[in-house]
């Protein structure tokens, strides 16, 4: 897209309750395209948030913020949720978006029991609803709801993992309440997690499948004999979807994958693929695949980021302020924050703060998120905790990689790190988590309440939680990406906003391990009442920028 024809960034100013300030209407300002040779652009990186070529001899003065509290606004348990199929070893997810057109954020929940809806009454409370079909029948038993309006009509659409019993499905809203499927070839194998992307160039979203088998057991672990497969490179042909695993490196894809992040992660145009794999001590350990810029892969031995763990989910983002994206991943035991560093990577996790001591009630971790829960103008981390099978602690100190006297609790602890200045990490204590323990297994965010900050949704081995976020700093701005009917959420753009509360850059991927975030990035501001500058990468290139932004609401437009 030529400079000239870049369109302007829509600026939608906030309302009184969710900003606590006065509505103006909406307002329009005129970009300032980022050059064409890619130059960054943007603020000091000091911390003070001066735009170039401002004066920052003077630090901003930031007002206080309330503590994080988190809030239960609703608790879905095993009971009122549906059983129409069996639940042994069952995995839940669930994915947040809007499906009944009212403005507020409702929660389609992959259930191994049979899927269905909850519908949100606009204060995070939430009412089931399993009267929605799939070609005329019930919805199916799944374990990964990735929403998404994958036929650019304007209501959502759903991708359904699997981890048995058939291969996943595209869900298209054919009608209200009605869906009819499709079914994604070459699936069968058992879904963890999948994470969509422009992986071959051709415009269009592709999807990556983690597979883990399903039916894997204890002693599988104890005497190394653990069998994984393979994951799976789905192309998109023109809305057609052609199974393409061959495109993956042969030698190492047959790992024990609970989540396959996609992101770029050498930042050269293309994107990557860092295999989250269990395991990772008797099978493959995580890998990095690197993108030849056509959609074929190739392992990269040299990045040390190839290391055994029994990892289960993991989040990018970009916690040292390089710009560059950044990894945690979590595991049975000791957690893994990895910073890029190129061309490797470097174990971050003691100096940076993020290890979460290995106590009963913080043992195993599952599904991670990030977000800027306080609007402090720091990324944020939500780790998931919740114990294995019955009985597992009894293989600790067997297994590699494990201790003898660690102890797997019945009922974990969820962990928020809140990230502060210079990419350290504070364990936030006594928020409202440590009142609800269980097994827990994935996390995803959206503005459930519309306060303008992002809730939480926990989803447990027979349970959903949903907590409201209360507290933090008053402001914030939240973005999202107008894209085309090919990439209608804006995936893999990269934003980068400077305030004074310093430079966040935070990547749109809305997929989680097993569901998905509403495909809105908030960026807190520290309550002061406008950014200094905005600058947005959309996935193809195309580049903005835009000076003095008002907290509320930016959508941009991709073409």
């Amino acid at each position: 897209m030529s400079r000239a024809a870049r369109p302007a960034l829509a600026w939608i100013a906030p309302a009184l309750l969710a900003f606590g300030c006065s509505d103006p209407g909406p307002t329009k300002a005129d970009p300032q395209p980022v050059p064409d040779s890619g130059a960054e652009g943007g603020g000091s990186g000091d911390g003070t948030g001066a735009a170039d070529g401002a004066d920052d001899t003077a630090p901003v003065e930031l007002p206080d913020c309330a503590p994080l509290r988190m809030s239960l606004a609703s608790h879905l348990r095993q009971e009122e949720l549906p059983r129409r199929t069996e639940l042994e070893q069952a995995e839940h997810g669930a994915g947040v978006g809007d499906f009944d057109g009212d403005g507020d954020l409702d929660l389609f929940i992959a259930y191994e029991g049979g899927s269905l809806l909850a519908f949100n009454d606009g204060d995070a409370h939430f009412t089931l609803d399993d009267t929605w079909t799939m070609d005329g029948g019930p919805l199916p038993a799944a374990n990964v709801a990735n929403l998404i309006d994958i036929d650019h009509d304007g209501d959502l659409d759903v991708y359904l993992g699997r981890s048995r019993g058939g291969p996943d499905l595209l869900l298209t809203q054919t009608a209200p309440g009605a869906f009819t499927s499709v079914e994604i070839p070459g699936t069968e194998t058992g879904t963890r997690s999948a994470s969509w992307g422009d992986v071959d160039g051709d415009g269009d979203l592709d999807i990556v499948v983690a597979a883990r088998p399903w039916n894997l057991r204890e002693e599988d672990f104890l005497s190394g004999e653990v069998e994984g497969q393979a994951n799976h490179l789905i192309l998109n042909e023109g809305g057609r979807f052609v199974q393409a695993d061959d495109r993956l490196p042969t030698a190492e894809n047959h790992g024990v994958t609970f989540q396959a992040l996609l992101f770029d992660a050498d930042e050269d145009g293309d994107l990557d693929i860092y295999s989250a794999n269990d395991a990772g001590y008797q099978v493959v350990p995580n890998q990095l695949w690197r993108n030849d810029g056509a959609g074929r892969f190739t392992n990269d031995p040299d990045c040390d980021c190839d290391r055994p763990m029994y990892a289960m989910g993991g989040a990018v983002g970009d916690w040292n302020d390089d710009q560059r994206p950044d990894l945690y991943i979590s595991n049975i035991g000791p957690q893994l924050l990895l910073a890029s560093d190129p061309p490797t990577w470097a174990d971050m996790t003691l100096a940076a703060g993020a290890l979460i001591p290995q106590e009963p009630e913080h043992m195993t971790s599952w599904g991670v998120g990030n977000t800027d829960l306080d609007r402090d103008g720091h990324d944020d981390l939500w780790v998931t905790f919740g114990a294995l099978a019955s009985g597992t602690e009894d293989s600790f100190g067997a297994l590699p990689g494990t201790e003898a006297e660690w102890y797997d609790a019945e009922a974990q602890q969820d962990v928020v790190l809140r990230g502060l200045p210079g990419g350290a990490w504070q364990r936030e204590e006594s928020i409202g988590l440590e009142s609800s323990p269980g097994r827990q297994r994935s996390v995803v965010f959206g503005d459930l309440d519309g306060d303008g900050d992002h809730d939480a949704v926990v989803v447990g081995k027979h349970e959903v939680r949903v907590w409201r976020t209360e507290g933090g700093c008053e402001t914030g701005l939240k973005v999202r990406i107008d894209g085309p009917a090919r990439s209608p959420h804006g995936h893999h753009a990269r934003v980068t906003v400077t305030s004074g509360a310093g430079r966040s850059t935070r990547w749109m991927l809305p997929e989680r391990m097993h569901g998905s975030d509403d495909p809105e990035l908030v960026f807190g501001l520290h309550g002061l009442p406008s950014a200094d500058r905005v600058e947005v990468r959309l996935a193809d290139g195309t580049t903005f920028a835009q000076d003095d932004v008002p907290a509320g609401l930016l959508i941009v437009p991709w073409d």
